[in-house]
């Protein structure tokens, strides 16, 4: 048996705790695509047909990442509070981020979000530092792994500036891959939603009521 030196933490610090917290704020843009159907996203719908249909899907990728880096690099300032809005951060005693309570030493400060200017609540100074946009925007397709990929990998490659990285099963599979686009600070990060949801889309809309089918009115 290997002899291992087993290290243990300070009383000081011997709670494992999340920390995090950039990671709570939800990523501010997405984008859901499908090869086999025709889906209907709340902000934009755009439809393609042609032979080129895989070049014209990753050149829109390419836009929409210079978009996106446009709107995030310029954060808009903070809105002017409201009297409840001053009176809810005078008399906040913990941090919205965090959860944590404000002692003597803490810096607090008002939050606020980047893209609305609208204010989030009172925060740790060092909560809300960390609390920032997202540039990593996730390509979300279903059974990305076993079909869309094989179309999409060789294009996404080629097709504009930017190393790939990538998390193989084996040499034609992958779990995820992430396009970094030269000339931004964006990522365009590829999941397959089937590893989080293992039924087949017509299924998984099945149990939904009729009141969450905002998309689709069935």
């Amino acid at each position: 048996m290997n002899k291992c030196a087993l290290k243990l933490p300070k009383e000081s610090d011997n709670t494992l705790q999340f920390k995090y917290f950039s990671y709570k704020e939800k990523v501010p843009f997405a984008i859901y695509a499908d090869l086999e159907s025709i889906l209907e996203p709340l902000s934009s719908f755009k439809l393609y047909r042609n032979h080129d249909c895989i070049s014209w899907f990753i050149s829109e990728l390419k836009d929409i990442a210079f978009n996106v880096n446009s709107i995030l690099k310029n954060s808009k300032e903070m809105e002017t509070l409201s009297f409840e809005q001053e009176i809810n951060y005078e008399t906040a005693t913990h941090c919205h981020i965090c959860n944590k309570p404000f002692t003597s030493n803490d810096i607090k400060v008002r939050d606020h979000c980047h893209l609305t200017s609208k204010y989030r609540g009172a925060a740790h100074q060092d909560c809300n530092l960390n609390y920032q946009n997202s540039f990593n925007i996730p390509v979300v397709f279903h059974n990305l792994s076993r079909y869309d990929s094989n179309f999409i990998m060789k294009q996404l490659a080629t097709g504009f500036a930017g190393p790939i990285r990538l998390l193989p099963v084996n040499k034609e599979k992958y779990i995820s891959f992430t396009k970094i686009v030269e000339g931004t600070e964006v990522q365009l990060r590829f999941i397959d939603s089937y590893r989080f949801m293992s039924s087949n889309l017509d299924k998984l809309t099945s149990y939904l009521e009729d009141e969450k089918k905002t998309i689709v009115r069935v």
